[in-house]
């Protein structure tokens, strides 16, 4: 006999959770226990807790590397896998700008002469021929990581337009030449940002551009030019 297993997803400071029957207030049985050990034992043991995963990343550095060359080279590694899963469109969040900007800051303070003596002092000098070979290598990801920004960037700005379009012609528009009007210029964004595009991006920004476009395709059922448009872009 077959017993399907009813499972609740919850929402966290540390990401999304699946709790079984008994792990749920009306779920019947008893809570699980409580970790044991003293406060500090389970203080600095959080390597198998959820939050250590989101809190920290992998260390990818080479024994030949300083330290804190192979902490920058682990971040900007770590943000470029990240940055290329996210959404660039609807749930792209402007702090990656932050983001990339602290890792050019500590690189500039590192490898260049800019950034003060005193974050030098603090955060570390490696300048100097026996540092250049860390230096390219950490450059070349930080640009890797720029590029990638600008062209999800660029992405967002396209979905906004899109979008922002979508929303005044489903609310204000009831023409249906200006509503054409509307839908081939959404048409001609789309195709002017693919045309752009560098190959390594292209796949998955105009995949997530394509999708928004698809969602406006049901207005075009009156006009003529742009139904024509849409199906050849969208098949």
């Amino acid at each position: 006999m077959l017993r399907a297993t009813v499972t609740r997803r919850i929402q966290t400071a540390y990401g999304g959770l699946h709790l079984k029957p008994h792990d749920t207030p009306h779920g019947g049985g008893h809570h699980p226990p409580t970790p044991q050990g003293s406060f500090f034992t389970n203080y600095f043991g959080q390597g198998t807790l959820r939050s250590f995963k989101n809190t920290y990343f992998p260390d990818v550095g080479t024994a030949d590397m300083s330290a804190q060359g192979s902490y920058l080279l682990s971040g900007i590694q770590y943000d470029l896998q990240k940055l290329s899963e996210v959404d660039w469109t609807a749930e792209f969040d402007s702090f990656w700008a932050d983001q990339v900007k602290g890792h050019e800051k500590m690189y500039d303070i590192l490898y260049t002469d800019q950034g003060g003596r005193l974050y030098k002092f603090l955060v570390g000098d490696r300048r100097g021929a026996q540092f250049e070979a860390e230096r390219k290598t950490i450059l070349r990801d930080l640009n890797i990581l720029r590029a990638t920004l600008k062209w999800a960037q660029r992405t967002e700005r396209c979905f906004t337009a899109i979008a922002q379009t979508r929303f005044t012609m489903q609310r204000e528009v009831w023409c249906p030449i200006e509503r054409e009007r509307l839908l081939l210029g959404c048409a001609e964004a789309y195709v002017a940002f693919t045309q752009e595009v560098p190959a390594q991006f292209e796949k998955k920004a105009t995949k997530e551009l394509q999708w928004h476009l698809t969602t406006m395709r049901h207005w075009v059922w009156d006009c003529p030019n742009a139904k024509r448009v849409y199906s050849r872009l969208l098949a």
